[in-house]
């Protein structure tokens, strides 16, 4: 029985099990304009080929519309924040250039979306002093709000990576998931109580994937795991990757198999519930998105329900995902 709805809640299932509800979002807010702006002459943030000066200054613009978007998800009364991946040109793009060894080339399409990402080559032994850390401590600053890091999984980056230095693949994914530990553990010494890996070449990808690279990444951090899926159904997948980490995030806005996998075979720890679509600009019924949250708390018990978006939010124009963001947070608190 879901008793009420509002900012970081407890939900009672069967008048026994405790299920704490969290609002959170999957990262990547679109740009505001001043920031498009800025970005069309300099030609992206990348780190060849840059004055320090013009750096700098589009830096400055980056940090304006971080304080906004963070003041746009606390005027919402999200609960759980993110700082908006507004220097990401893509999923790879910006964490690229934070790793040695790495060149970007041309643009290609980037699964089956209409996006497309500078593909990476690899051209030495990769290493990385830090990625995302400093971008987390600045948002920090801003915010008395849990804030969510987000990298790219293991299994998406090395599949966009294309290895033209070590031996085989497997050597590669050797070196990225040692980066990705490293930054993760930084993290948690920052106070990050989880992180969420994106790994939409989980539901993409052809056969089954290999997910000993994520479980791997799970044995030698500390903090919670979530992994985010996205572009697609993992429902034959589904309990393997539950069995590895403390998170699954899935596509749950339309019927597809991952209702069948939460049906299945329930949640062991905590579930990402990807109920607000960002693929569209239509703004989903409070009542649809309840009878929902219903629906799977008559099929499991979950430590936390995370209430979150499909996808990230970039895919949407500016005024649509103020409101998405609205809806998913004052408004369906709003009971």
């Amino acid at each position: 029985m879901l008793v009420c709805f509002k900012s970081i809640i407890v939900l009672f299932k069967g008048g026994e099990n405790l299920t704490e509800l969290v609002t959170t979002n999957s990262g990547f807010f679109p740009r505001p304009n001043y920031l498009i702006e800025a970005y069309k002459k300099v030609g992206g943030l990348q780190k060849e080929g840059m004055d320090d000066n013009v750096r700098n200054e589009l830096e400055n613009e980056i940090s304006s519309a971080r304080g906004e978007i963070i003041e746009i998800q606390e005027k919402a009364d999200i609960d759980l924040i993110t700082e908006g991946q507004l220097h990401w040109d893509d999923l790879l793009a910006y964490p690229a250039t934070k790793i040695d060894g790495i060149e970007l080339t041309g643009l290609i399409r980037y699964y089956n979306t209409n996006r497309f990402y500078r593909r990476p080559l690899v051209k030495s032994d990769l290493k990385a002093d830090e990625i995302i850390r400093n971008e987390y401590k600045k948002t920090l600053q801003l915010t008395d709000k849990p804030v969510k890091p987000i990298l790219p999984g293991p299994l998406t980056f090395c599949d966009l990576l294309e290895n033209q230095h070590y031996k085989s693949d497997k050597e590669m994914m050797e070196q990225v998931i040692e980066i990705m530990i490293q930054e993760i553990n930084a993290l948690d010494n920052l106070g990050a109580k989880l992180i969420q890996l994106d790994e939409p070449f989980i539901a993409t990808c052809e056969g089954t994937p290999d997910l000993e690279p994520i479980s791997t990444i799970n044995e030698n951090i500390d903090i919670e795991l979530q992994v985010q899926t996205y572009f697609g159904e993992i429902e034959e997948i589904y309990p393997e990757l539950m069995d590895i980490c403390d998170c699954v995030g899935l596509d749950l806005t339309g019927d597809n198999g991952n209702w069948s996998a939460i049906e299945q075979y329930g949640v062991d720890k905590n579930l990402n519930a990807g109920l607000i679509t960002t693929k569209n600009t239509k703004l989903e019924s409070k009542k649809t998105v309840e009878d929902k949250i219903d629906k799977i708390l008559e099929k499991t018990s979950p430590e936390k329900l995370y209430i979150t978006t499909n996808t990230a939010l970039d895919f949407l124009p500016w005024k649509i995902m103020l409101k998405k963001i609205k809806f998913l947070g004052s408004d369906l608190n709003d009971r």
